[in-house]
């Protein structure tokens, strides 16, 4: 093609075809003391050519039952590879918790640079004090929610509940 040109030397090549590396990670939960247990679960990435997992994974966790407030590990685990993959594994958390869980709903906010006075508008499910935060360069955001942007770009604002006596914390 373009970018080669053969100078019509035969020969014998080596190629080096490496693994490819897939990550296995285990979802977390968050349920109250007295609920049962999840089903567990977990999130593949990394695969290519639409190929399935070649491995069996296990997971478990260290939680016999839901009777005990709090935080147990969820294990995935399986082979340390396989012909074409090599797999990582990242643990998963049940939290059980005397609390119950709140959610928060928020919508996206374009906000195009130089323009002022927007703001995030984010509500709980909950009776917890919400707080705004974000580590981007693109903008800055208040306690409030109002953002200011300081450059054009896409930025994360991380929206916080606090824990309240009736309610768990949530991000």
């Amino acid at each position: 093609n373009e970018n080669y040109e053969w100078d019509g030397t035969l020969g014998t090549y080596t190629f080096i075809i490496k693994q490819v590396p897939v990550t296995i990670t285990a979802k977390s939960y968050t349920i109250k003391v007295g609920e049962a247990l999840p089903t567990y679960a977990y999130d593949v990435t990394g695969l290519v050519n639409d190929e399935t997992l070649p491995i069996d994974v296990t997971i478990s966790c260290n939680a016999a039952d839901s009777n005990t407030a709090g935080t147990y590990t969820i294990t995935v685990s399986g082979a340390a590879n396989s012909t074409n993959y090599t797999f990582a594994y990242v643990n998963g958390t049940l939290t059980i918790s005397n609390k119950s869980e709140q959610t928060i709903t928020a919508s996206d906010v374009t906000l195009t640079y130089g323009e002022t006075g927007k703001k995030i508008t984010a509500t709980t499910s909950g009776d917890g004090a919400i707080s705004y935060s974000t580590t981007s360069d693109v903008i800055s955001v208040a306690a409030d929610g109002t953002i200011t942007a300081l450059k054009a770009g896409t930025a994360t604002v991380t929206i916080n509940v606090a824990e309240t006596d009736t309610y768990a914390a949530a991000t």
